[in-house]
């Protein structure tokens, strides 16, 4: 593999991923051909659930316990096939 083409898979991973980078996402694994991108974690407030909870009589704490056994980790892969770059978005558990 030339340089050149090292180069120009890094300008076309670069430019496909600058509105995820922009959006808060952070790189995981950047080898040549291929950019791991990972969604930052939301963090609500303990606080915040406790009060939802009281006014809503409990609703809000069962439907966080369900929430809680989703997958909590979003990755999106950005690989170089022929020139063309490829995304592919995954759920998974932490």
């Amino acid at each position: 593999m030339s340089e050149e083409t090292v180069i120009d898979e890094r300008a076309l991973l670069a430019e496909a991923a600058a509105p995820l980078l922009k959006s808060g996402y952070r790189v995981e694994s950047d080898v040549p051909g291929v950019l791991v991108l990972v969604a930052p974690k939301i963090k609500i407030g303990g606080v915040g659930l406790v009060i939802l909870s009281v006014l809503t009589f409990g609703i809000v704490f069962v439907l966080w316990m369900g929430a809680l056994m989703l997958p909590r980790v979003h990755r999106v892969t950005f690989t170089v096939v022929d020139g063309v770059v490829v995304k592919t978005k995954k759920w998974s558990h932490a």
